[in-house]
């Protein structure tokens, strides 16, 4: 597996990296949603998996996979 560092941190990731389990969905990220996932794409993850916990944050997932087609998936369940 070849790592690398993150530009500004210093932090040694996987050159292609998968965050399994994120909110994104999250309201603190209403207003840089959009920049935070730049800088996961920068830091060279390839993907990102949203956990849903109840209906509400379901349908947000969703929403978040349609708006990041390929980067974002989601996690539902009832």
């Amino acid at each position: 597996m070849s790592c690398q560092v993150t530009p500004g941190t210093g932090v040694l990731v996987p050159a292609e990296a998968i965050d399994s389990h994120a909110h994104l969905y999250f309201d603190r990220f209403d207003d840089d949603r959009d920049a935070v996932i730049e800088r996961a794409q920068d830091a060279g993850f390839v993907s990102v998996i949203n956990i849903a916990v109840d209906e509400q944050t379901s349908l947000k997932v969703i929403e978040l996979a349609k708006q990041y087609p390929g980067f974002c998936h989601g996690v539902v369940g009832v």
